[in-house]
């Protein structure tokens, strides 16, 4: 129980407990940390994923990787290695799959055609209490829910740069190219999710580049099972002048516009007398894949470079609108 108690108040842990030969029995089950990276002119954006995927039939461990650069190109690459090359440590908290390490302060990365290092700066994490110890709110404690989602920080400083490498063939005579990106000063993001699925339809919106550093937003709508039923659930969360806005299901928030379409959405939340508009535009997507009862069989679509605005009529504060470019949008239906 006490374990348990922890993992809840630390979302960024890994979940699962080896067996007593030190291998990792739970099926149906994944964990994905999220990584997200952008420049400090905003052009160039990505993210990591690692994670692992615990099933009958191909259980295995990944890096994925989403690159968004000045012109709206959408790449994406899926890593693939062994269950036996992930691992991990609680305190300090770092995942390693092969020789790829992801921590809180940095990462450092070696794939075929990408090496990286970062190093992070002081982290904004959300508030907690023992009511909502995370995102979840009250249902962070409810066993067994289909996807669990952690916020691990809403905006911090990034220093760092990404080395890709091409390999061209002129006359029969093949040679590698390389690029260098280099992300000194730019800004960071880092979530969580963990569970047996992604939800069957949802929306998710992440945006910090705003043109006031920590300025940071993130929103969640999804389908969501229940036992016997399901309910529209959302979560959003803003970082503003210092104060954080917490919009949920569980805290009373009300969705009084919902519009949703392939490329774009506008949702209006409320609650207490604040309210905040969201308005976001994919400007092009890469395809990830995603778990389905642990298995990473289920394809899904986001933007690095979209837009997105935000209108806020906040108690004690003047009606104001803000723009965040390299916004992270998913439209799932």
């Amino acid at each position: 129980m006490k374990k348990w108690l922890e993992l809840i108040k630390h979302p960024e842990r890994f979940h699962v407990s080896p067996g007593s030969d030190g291998k990792l029995h739970k099926r149906n089950y994944f964990e994905g940390w999220y990584f997200k990276h952008v420049t400090s002119d905003g052009t160039q954006s990505i993210a990591f994923i690692p994670g692992i995927s615990l099933d009958h039939t191909d259980t295995h461990s990944f890096v994925q990787v989403i690159t968004s650069d000045a012109t709206n190109q959408v790449r994406t690459d899926y890593h693939r290695f062994p269950a036996h090359a992930f691992s991990w440590t609680d305190e300090p908290f770092s995942v390693r799959v092969a020789e790829n390490t992801f921590s809180l302060t940095g990462c450092q990365l070696h794939l075929p055609n990408l090496t990286a290092s970062f190093t992070y700066g002081q982290l904004a994490p959300i508030k907690s209490s023992r009511l909502h110890p995370n995102i979840m709110g009250a249902f962070a404690y409810v066993p067994k829910m289909e996807c669990n989602h952690g916020i691990l920080s809403m905006h911090h400083t990034i220093d760092g740069q990404v080395t890709s490498y091409e390999t061209i063939t002129q006359l029969s005579e093949k040679s590698t190219l390389s690029r260098v990106i280099d992300f000194t000063s730019g800004r960071g993001y880092m979530e969580k999710d963990w569970g047996t699925s992604f939800p069957s339809s949802y929306i998710w919106v992440q945006a910090n580049h705003f043109e006031d550093p920590d300025t940071a937003f993130m929103i969640s709508v999804a389908h969501i099972p229940f036992g016997l039923f399901s309910f529209t659930g959302v979560i959003a969360n803003l970082h503003y002048k210092g104060k954080e806005y917490r919009f949920a299901t569980y805290n009373r928030a009300k969705i009084t516009r919902y519009d949703v379409h392939d490329q774009r959405l506008a949702i209006a939340l409320t609650r207490h007398g604040d309210s905040v508009l969201c308005e976001a535009v994919i400007a092009a997507a890469g395809t990830l894949k995603a778990p389905e009862q642990g298995e990473m069989r289920r394809t899904i679509k986001e933007g690095l470079g979209g837009t997105v605005t935000l209108t806020l009529n906040l108690k004690g504060e003047a009606p104001v609108t803000l723009t965040s470019t390299a916004a992270g949008i998913e439209i799932v239906k």
